[in-house]
């Protein structure tokens, strides 16, 4: 049974609620953000409220583009308002539908020093690990979308008082933190188990403000979504460079039966398109168009 409006909002409150109060509601819903990192905070927090252990979620004219369909009885989810992206606002989990075999992309060691390289070019470069790197530049980052929507924030309500500043400063590095936990989920990293990221030494009611709640959160989320959509990107041409190698090195011969021979793949909370087994020397597969992107530019055709 469709979801109404109001029944959503009612949803996401206690949702938020929970979160405010329980350790294990943050967490889960964290892990539920690094899964769905290409959709708004707002439709993230939607999502979570409705089912919270989603792996990647889709419209179902996709799916059935993708020869799966939504499974009997399986309502879909209502998002809280549409995606530039997306002009349904219901989508469905993978779990939900049924059909042909359907993959996430993966943080690959091939994939390493590519992406090294990437975030040197853009940040600078710096002695450090992968993994390092990727926590250096989300907690920077995470920093950054804190301090501007904290501005607009400020402009909105004038001053604060002394016990929201507390809050609000301690909020740096939550933010920061918890941004860091969405991406380490999303890779594959260890996570360990999470230690609140001092969310909770936060006073109650900062804590359990509307207004603070989506400052922490919306930047922890747009700062994960920035770098785990340049990620992604680092793997599929990572991807399209050996499969183009690997059909150099076979020769033509089998061009046609490899065009005939195709795979489905499904990049996290819902980016899916084709991917040829081998890609045709000189050539990408063509992706399907998304119903997941966050304003990020993907770099045209996909082959992940």
């Amino acid at each position: 049974m469709a979801i109404t409006k109001k029944a959503l909002a009612e949803k996401i409150k206690e949702s938020t609620q929970r979160i405010g109060r329980d350790e294990r509601t943050l967490e889960a819903a964290l892990k539920s953000m690094a899964q769905t990192y290409r959709y708004t905070f707002e439709n993230q927090i939607a999502i979570f409220s409705q089912k919270e252990d989603v792996k990647a979620v889709a419209s179902m004219q996709l799916w059935n583009r993708l020869h799966r369909n939504v499974r009997k009885g399986h309502a879909g989810i209502r998002l809280l308002r549409p995606e530039d992206f997306l002009e349904q606002i219901y989508v469905w989990d993978i779990d939900d539908t049924e059909g042909e075999f359907i993959t996430l992309w993966q943080l690959s060691d091939a994939a390493e020093e590519s992406i090294k390289q990437a975030l040197d070019r853009l940040y600078g470069e710096k002695e450090e690990s992968l993994q390092e790197k990727i926590t250096r530049i989300t907690k920077e980052e995470a920093e950054d979308v804190y301090m501007q929507k904290l501005e607009l924030l400020q402009s909105a309500m004038g001053s604060f008082t002394d016990a929201s500043l507390a809050g609000i400063e301690k909020g740096f590095d939550v933010a920061a933190k918890m941004a860091d936990y969405i991406c380490r989920v999303r890779c594959g990293y260890e996570t360990g188990q999470i230690p609140a990221f001092g969310f909770y030494d936060i006073p109650k009611e900062i804590r359990e403000n509307e207004d603070f709640f989506y400052l922490l959160f919306s930047s922890a989320s747009e700062a994960a979504s920035g770098m785990l959509s340049l990620l992604s990107r680092e793997v599929k041409k990572e991807l399209a460079k050996y499969n183009k190698q690997k059909e150099e090195e076979r020769g033509t011969g089998h061009e046609n039966r490899e065009r005939n021979s195709e795979s489905k793949e499904l990049d996290a909370a819902g980016q899916i398109r084709t991917r040829k087994r081998e890609i045709s020397a000189g050539g990408e597969a063509e992706a399907l168009p998304t119903d997941a992107g966050r304003g990020h530019n993907t770099g045209g055709s996909s082959i992940l």
